[in-house]
C-alpha cells in the first residue's frame, strides 16, 4: 500500500511587506505626533490669550471701582484738613491731601514713585470709600485716614487717633475711609505689573507703601470727559495687557500690531519692550457719580 504524503507550503512575510508595514507605522506615528504638537500649541496659545484678557479685566475692575466713586468725600464735598504730613509724600497735584486735584494723570513720575516704567501713565485718585460707618472699628483694625462727615461739615482725622471726632463735634456725622491710590506700572520679577501706592499708618506717622496687584499689565491711561461747563463728568480707562510668557516663532509672525492708542496717548512697542509678547488693549468708560471741576 502506497502512502502519499502531502506537504503544505508554508507562507512567511516578505521583506517588501515588512518595509511597507514599517512605512505605514512611521506615517501614523508622524501624524499622531503632528496632531499632538498642534493641539499642544493651540492649548498654550489659548491659555496665554485667556490669561492676557483675564489680567486686563481684573486691572480694569480694580481701577474702575475707584474711578466710579472718584471725588466722593462723604456728605460734605470739602472736608477740613488738620494739616497731616506723610513721610516721603508726593508733591503738587499728586500729594495725598491736595483735595483740589482728585484725579491726576501724568507720564512724569512724581518723586514718591521711583520705580515706574518710563513713559507709562501714573493715575492718582482721591476719594472716600462709599460705605458709611456709624462706629469705628477697634484702633488696631482702623484705616490710616477717615473722614467724619455730615451734610453741613466734615473733617479728616487719623485712624490711630485715640479721641476721634464724634457727634458731639459734628451732629449726625458718619465715618468714611479716605483713600489715596496711585496706580502705575513697574517691573516685578521682570514682568510689567500693575502696582499701587497707598497709605500706611504707623505708630508715629503716615507713610506710602507699594502693593503689586496684577502682573502682565504693560500700560494704563485715563482721559477725562467734560461737559459744556468744563466739569469732568466721566472718564475713559485704557489698559494695555501683555502676556507673561513669550510667543513661539510661529505665533510671533502673527503679532502685527505694534502701536496702541490709549486715548490721547500712543504706545509703540519697540525692541526694548520685547515684541515677542502678545498684547491686547482694553477700554471702558465710566460716568462719575460726583462731577469734578
Amino acid at each position: 500500500m502506497n502512502h502519499v504524503t502531502q506537504h503544505r507550503r508554508q507562507h512567511g512575510i516578505s521583506l517588501v511587506e515588512v518595509m511597507v508595514a514599517i512605512a505605514i507605522a512611521l506615517f501614523l506615528a508622524g501624524a499622531v505626533s503632528a496632531a499632538f504638537f498642534l493641539t499642544s500649541r493651540a492649548y498654550t496659545e489659548n491659555r496665554r490669550q485667556s490669561q492676557l484678557f483675564d489680567n486686563g479685566r481684573i486691572a480694569m475692575e480694580l481701577i474702575g471701582y475707584d474711578l466710579q466713586h472718584l471725588g466722593f468725600m462723604g456728605y460734605h464735598p470739602t472736608p477740613t484738613n488738620p494739616g497731616f504730613t506723610v513721610s516721603a509724600d508726593c508733591t503738587g497735584p499728586a500729594a495725598v491731601f491736595d483735595l483740589n486735584h482728585r484725579l491726576y494723570v501724568t507720564t512724569s513720575a512724581p518723586a514718591c514713585i521711583n520705580d515706574a516704567v518710563p513713559g507709562t501713565s501714573i493715575v492718582v485718585v482721591k476719594l472716600a470709600r462709599p460705605f458709611p460707618l456709624t462706629t469705628l472699628p477697634p484702633t488696631s483694625n482702623r484705616a490710616p485716614i477717615y473722614i467724619f462727615s455730615s451734610h453741613t461739615q466734615s473733617v479728616l482725622f487719623q485712624g490711630s487717633n485715640s479721641s476721634p471726632p464724634d457727634a458731639t463735634i459734628i451732629p449726625d456725622g458718619e465715618y468714611f475711609e479716605y483713600l489715596w491710590h496711585a496706580y502705575y506700572i513697574r517691573l516685578a520679577n521682570g514682568i510689567p505689573t500693575l502696582s499701587r501706592r497707598t497709605l500706611r499708618n504707623s505708630a508715629t506717622s503716615l507713610s506710602l507703601v507699594t502693593e503689586d496687584l496684577v502682573e502682565g499689565i504693560d500700560d494704563i491711561h485715563v482721559d477725562p470727559v467734560t461737559n459744556d461747563q468744563g466739569r469732568t463728568i466721566g472718564v475713559q480707562l485704557f489698559v494695555l495687557a501683555r502676556a507673561t510668557t513669550p510667543a513661539s516663532t510661529a505665533e510671533k509672525l502673527q503679532i502685527t500690531n505694534r502701536t496702541f492708542t490709549l486715548g490721547t496717548r500712543q504706545r509703540t512697542i519697540t525692541s526694548a519692550d520685547d515684541d515677542r509678547y502678545p498684547r491686547a488693549l482694553l477700554q471702558k468708560s465710566f460716568v462719575l457719580r460726583n462731577s469734578l471741576p
